[in-house]
């Protein structure tokens, strides 16, 4: 299908930037699995969809979301920051404007992933610019993503910029409401200048008659540290793609996730880290459970530049498929082009432990609850990345009722 067919009811913004990304949309077609970096998602479900930038409010209780820990506050509704229902104190920029310095055509990787991030770049209606800069302690920020569906494509433009010796956390929430179908179409850029940490954690919980395509770009400078984790489940198709680069020496960067498909839904983990420095670090982990006739896609890309000395780069697959028809492809990749490194990859997927099911239902627990117990157990690892003991709290809390085997008692 071409991109020109399934934008024919948008508006596009008319900025520089989005000229520029409409232009390079011009003539070309969605890829379709015979794409490498496309090979087990089919668009078709996606883009067979009529989608316009639709002005309808909403009426879910986003109280249920919120983490009181978190004071400043930023909710986007269809796309557009919706400015009487966010408080906040930081340095915050809002307007297709405030994005306009984020990448064009040269993307930080091979653009492969880019046509999704081009269309929101031509068609956002809004942007958002958030300035970081607490040095003391930690700016806590939450973002409440809202899709009020009924063929709502909701088109985020989000930039994050950690300022020098900043130190600061993301949480983002993902919901959707309405009937019909919806698409949630986010571009994140993150940007940690030298000595900045940055943590941005996701939760995806759409309703399944919606889709959720998600692009992550970040650029680290020396002695920086990015943290992603991305937690998936609920909507009909997830697209994550994270692109990362190490700018200076130093850099440290973890991206983690943690997934679960049921009846027909689709997750897709892509992630490049591109160590393009010396003396650096990276950590993948990334655990998914399938059930039903889900699918599941996990690439986990590394790059080591041939004069990035002394890196360290790990990465982990691990699934669970809990029916026969539930399936999962990992695809794990290493291109090391210098001598001074340490570097490992793992992939493993099988069912779930028989005999450890076996032992609990002899200790007189019933199997659906000895099934959520091992389920859980398994997750847990990635859930214990998290950096606080509350924010583990609130992320099972939140995505409990998407993921019907996570254990939250």
């Amino acid at each position: 299908m071409s991109v020109a067919e399934f934008v024919k009811n948008l508006r596009p913004n008319n900025s520089d930037f989005g000229m520029k990304s409409k232009a390079l949309l011009e003539g070309k077609d969605f890829p379709t699995t015979r794409d490498e970096y496309w090979k087990y998602t089919r668009l078709r479900k996606l883009t067979k969809n009529e989608f316009s930038q639709v002005e309808t409010g909403f009426s879910s209780d986003l109280s249920v979301h919120w983490n009181e820990e978190y004071q400043n506050r930023i909710v986007i509704v269809n796309g557009k920051v919706d400015a009487s229902l966010s408080n906040h104190s930081l340095s915050i920029e809002t307007g297709i404007e405030s994005v306009s310095a984020i990448p064009g055509k040269d993307e930080i990787n091979d653009g492969d992933d880019q046509i999704f991030s081009m269309i929101g770049k031509a068609y956002a209606e809004d942007g958002i610019l958030i300035e970081l800069n607490n040095q003391k302690d930690r700016d806590l920020v939450q973002i409440i993503f809202v899709n009020t569906q009924n063929g709502s494509i909701a088109n985020s433009l989000i930039k994050i910029k950690a300022s020098k010796n900043a130190n600061a956390r993301v949480i983002c929430n993902f919901i959707s409401e309405g009937a019909g179908v919806g698409f949630t179409n986010t571009y994140f850029n993150l940007n940690t200048q030298e000595n900045a940490n940055l943590e941005l954690v996701n939760l995806q919980a759409e309703e399944q008659n919606c889709f959720h395509i998600q692009s992550i770009n970040g650029e680290q400078a020396a002695n920086s540290k990015i943290s992603v984790w991305n937690f998936s489940s609920g909507a009909d198709l997830i697209r994550n793609n994270v692109n990362i680069r190490q700018n200076g020496k130093n850099c440290d960067t973890h991206v983690n996730g943690m997934y679960y498909g049921d009846e027909k839904q689709h997750i897709d983990n892509h992630v490049f880290i591109d160590h393009a420095s010396e003396d650096c670090e990276s950590n993948e982990l990334f655990k998914g459970v399938m059930n039903g006739q889900s699918t599941g896609v996990f690439n986990g890309r590394v790059i080591v530049r041939k004069d990035s000395q002394r890196i360290n780069a790990y990465q982990q697959n691990a699934n669970i498929l809990l029916s026969e028809k539930a399936t999962i492809n990992s695809k794990p990749e290493l291109e090391i082009y210098a001598d001074d490194v340490k570097c490992s990859h793992g992939s493993v997927t099988g069912q779930l432990d028989e005999n450890a099911l076996f032992y609990l239902k002899a200790r007189g627990i019933a199997e659906d609850k000895a099934r959520k117990m091992l389920v859980s157990s398994f997750l847990e690892e990635v859930i214990e990345t998290l950096p606080s003991e509350d924010l583990k709290e609130y992320v099972v809390s939140q995505m409990a009722g998407k993921i019907s085997l996570l254990d939250h008692e």
